[in-house]
């Protein structure tokens, strides 16, 4: 018989953002003194967009013409404009073309938009050609807007466990110059009233200093990173790695409140905002901090919003989901809400479940996204890895049945690879993503 040997194991850090942590209450800190900004001067509505830098067919650069319509490119490589045409010419892009949904020859080029409405090219014989294949997509941007990015993260995770700089060398391959492209990294550590008085005037310093620039951006990504009790869905404004009785940790509408400042929500509201919050899945399940997080969006101006729900969420296990987003959300302008199920895949669906909050037409509605699979997920939810009397592991096979012909009709029948929605208290909804 062998030598019996000692089992093995090892302690490391924990790369879960959860925890558990005693709830404090916002005025047991008193509150800092800053200057309340007013309300926005301005709104999205008066963004006005800038040209793109890179043809949305090729996704390069060259000679581009740019569309009278929307702010996208073409270069003369995917599409051929004759020289020396008079300034005051109208050129249409493809997409811009078929968005008329009229199924007629791609002229491309017009006196006036009076004539391409009604139909009248500027030579009637001649018809531009389109000489390549769409490398993104048909409708696709390649969306180089003025972009700031604040990373947000509580100081015990370090900013190179962030998804931050990642998101950083993502964009910048985009960006022919940096002035376009902005990153500021904000760790907090907010345990007292000093630490909080430090934290907001350093924010407000930063605005300050944007509201000052020549240029200003015109987009925010805003990246928060930290810890959420797991029990109540309580988000960490400090971490004690030695005794979680020393952490804090508040309800989400105070950590709203003591991490972003009025003067901070005042610059995002004029922005076109998007925020990913990376923290474990209880402020996503629990229904008071999930309603919390709806308001704190809303107070942040934000257009989308993503969480996640998983109970020990890992951030390193979504990156390629969040890379996919940033593409095809940020780069591409795609709308979040009628893609997003679209690339949700088993590598990341099996981790988590993902919440998008979206402020539109001033309501704030959530919905949650669940990765399904008829063999490993049905109907989203996991299967025992392991039988519970024997202990075999997964001593079963999926056997698909079909479905009666009455469930084979509209949208609910999520076999044939659409999105099934149920209306439920809290989230908004539920869709199933497969």
């Amino acid at each position: 018989m062998p030598p019996k040997r000692s089992t093995r194991t090892k302690q490391t850090a924990q790369k879960s953002t959860g925890g558990s942590a005693p709830r404090r209450a916002l005025d047991q800190l008193p509150s800092p003194v800053v200057e309340h900004a007013g309300e926005a001067n301005a709104s999205k509505e008066t963004i006005i967009e800038e040209s793109d830098d890179y043809c949305f067919v090729c996704v390069d650069g060259g000679h581009l013409n740019l569309c009278s319509l929307c702010p996208r490119a073409v270069c003369n490589r995917c599409v051929t404009v004759p020289k020396d045409l008079p300034e005051d010419v109208v050129f249409i892009c493809p997409c811009c073309h078929e968005a008329k949904e009229v199924l007629r020859p791609y002229f491309g080029l017009y006196r006036s938009m009076d004539d391409f409405h009604e139909g009248h090219p500027l030579f009637p014989n001649d018809k531009l050609r389109l000489n390549q294949a769409y490398q993104l997509s048909a409708k696709a941007r390649v969306c180089t807007m003025p972009t700031i990015i604040f990373n947000f993260r509580i100081s015990s995770i370090s900013g190179p466990e962030t998804v931050g700089p990642a998101v950083l060398q993502q964009l910048k391959g985009y960006y022919l110059a940096e002035k376009g492209l902005m990153y500021i990294d904000l760790p907090f550590r907010i345990e007292s009233r000093s630490d909080r008085e430090r934290f907001t005037r350093g924010l407000d310093k930063h605005v300050d200093d944007l509201n000052n620039m020549r240029t200003p951006f015109q987009r925010v990504l805003l990246l928060i990173t930290t810890h959420s009790d797991h029990d109540r869905g309580d988000l960490f404004t400090y971490m004690d790695p030695e005794d979680q009785n020393k952490s804090w940790a508040l309800q989400v509408h105070q950590f709203s409140e003591a991490i972003f400042t009025d003067k901070f929500c005042n610059y995002v509201s004029t922005k076109l905002a998007t925020g990913f919050l990376f923290a474990c899945g209880a402020v996503v399940t629990k229904e008071e901090s999930h309603k919390e997080l709806k308001d704190m969006a809303a107070r942040l101006h934000l257009d989308d919003m993503l969480a996640f729900g998983a109970p020990h969420f890992h951030p390193i296990l979504t990156w390629a989901y969040i890379a996919e987003s940033i593409q095809q959300f940020v780069i591409e302008r795609k709308d979040m809400s009628a893609h997003l199920a679209s690339f949700m895949t088993s590598s990341v669906g099996g981790h988590t479940s993902i919440c998008h909050i979206a402020h539109e037409k001033g309501q704030v509605e959530s919905a949650l996204y669940v990765y399904a699979n008829r063999a490993v997920r049905p109907y989203g939810m996991d299967l025992p890895p392991q039988c519970p009397e024997c202990c075999c592991l997964r001593p079963w096979k999926a056997v698909p049945q079909p479905l009666p012909e009455e469930k084979k009709k509209g949208d609910e029948d999520f076999t044939a690879g659409k999105l099934a929605e149920h209306q439920i208290s809290d989230p908004d909804e539920v869709r199933l993503a497969v």
